[in-house]
């Protein structure tokens, strides 16, 4: 058993430690970014639908796995599905670092950007191999050079001779977000589950009260994470909010890494490195194909990964048997078009669909208990002949 994956007794950092490893490994291009977009398209009311779903998320998680046992009996069910998670979190980065200069600097030459995202993957895995003890220092230092960014962003703001940032991102009408708040709620409520990050804090500091302790502290230093975003969605990306956004890049896609490591030996699936190399390749070039941009990658975060922890984790804790991996398949394909249509092309009315159905999911069919005691009176019925 390496360092990466050592039991809870073994851990190498306190409560403190381990929120702070979360708050770094939790602010994506999601928290830095996405705020910028909501603003652009609905003001600041899309900026608070974010946040808050997001800050609850975080807090839920531990009530969600009150125990060691619980979390590891998840990845256990479903670490594959959790290793994809973290290869597509990756995936999102690389894509996001080669195309954010385009949105927000017109000037910088697409070559350019594209070669952005190179050392700060090679740098992502080269780090893949920390211990958990090292891992947690280094967050430690990362999350510290994020506030003096905080603050030097906070003096940009404060200097009126500094240009405002200038909105990229399509306005729209404000009451869309009576439709995009409830998958924001239900995106955020249900994606830790998938991210193994959130897992290995969880086990490393004992579940319980110390798990609860942990994610309240987790949710306090991501708000300040999110305050920064915020500040530079009015002054851009200067030169602060461009060392922390490739700062916080490199910590999560190197936490990430070391999680795939971790589950790649435990599968001993030799065939996942070339797999892996694939995907990112795939999402870097993405960035070349115009109709892509940042926003289609929320259909994983907001759809997909939800729809799988609703399919295969909140079914069972309701009575009903997990979906089928086809059924799962099936259903998120179907809801695809109405997840993409409502967020990409502003019809968000139609985001209805997925969110009614993600929310009735848990509650359709017969109930485990109520089919197994159907299959065991009919296979009674089959030695009784004549019985009703």
């Amino acid at each position: 058993m390496t360092g990466r994956d050592a039991p809870a007794s073994a851990s190498p950092a306190g409560t403190p430690g381990w929120a702070v490893f979360l708050a770094c490994s939790w602010t994506w291009c999601i928290g830095m970014y996405l705020p910028l977009v909501l603003r652009d398209h609905y003001g600041w009311a899309g900026v608070a639908a974010f946040a808050l779903p997001n800050l609850a998320g975080i807090v839920l998680f531990a009530f969600a796995f009150p125990a060691v046992e619980s979390s590891r009996a998840a990845i256990a069910r479903h670490g594959g599905a959790m290793s994809w998670f973290s290869l597509l979190t990756i995936a999102f980065h690389v894509y996001f670092l080669a195309a954010v200069w385009r949105y927000e600097f017109s000037e910088v030459p697409a070559a350019l950007a594209m070669l952005i995202p190179l050392p700060v993957v090679a740098l992502a895995w080269a780090a893949r191999a920390l211990s958990d003890r090292a891992i947690v220092r280094t967050a430690t230092a990362v999350y510290g050079i994020s506030m003096a960014m905080t603050a030097a962003s906070a003096m940009l703001l404060l200097d009126d001779a500094a240009p405002a940032r200038a909105a990229f991102w399509a306005q729209r009408d404000p009451s869309g977000l009576v439709f995009l708040a409830p998958l924001f709620c239900l995106g955020f409520l249900l994606c830790p589950a998938m991210d193994l990050t959130f897992h290995r804090a969880l086990r490393s500091v004992g579940g319980g009260s110390a798990g609860r302790r942990t994610f309240a502290l987790f949710a306090a230093a991501f708000a300040i994470m999110l305050l920064h975003t915020v500040i530079y969605s009015q002054t851009g990306l200067r030169w602060p909010a461009i060392m922390h956004i490739l700062l916080q890049s490199w910590f999560t896609m190197a936490v990430h890494w070391r999680e795939i490591e971790v589950s790649r030996a435990r599968a001993v699936e030799s065939g996942a490195a070339p797999r892996l190399w694939a995907v990112l390749f795939i999402a870097w070039m993405l960035v070349l194909v115009p109709i892509v941009d940042y926003r289609w990658w929320f259909i994983f975060t907001g759809l997909v990964f939800p729809a799988w922890v609703v399919l295969m984790l909140v079914r069972p804790r309701s009575g009903r048997p997990a979906a089928s991996e086809w059924a799962a398949a099936v259903t998120i394909t179907s809801l695809t078009p109405f997840a993409a249509l409502g967020f990409l092309a502003g019809f968000e009315w139609l985001l209805l669909v997925p969110c009614v159905t993600l929310i009735i999911a848990p509650f359709v069919g017969r109930g485990a208990a109520a089919e197994s005691d159907q299959a065991q009176g009919g296979a009674g019925a089959s030695t009784q002949p004549g019985t009703a």
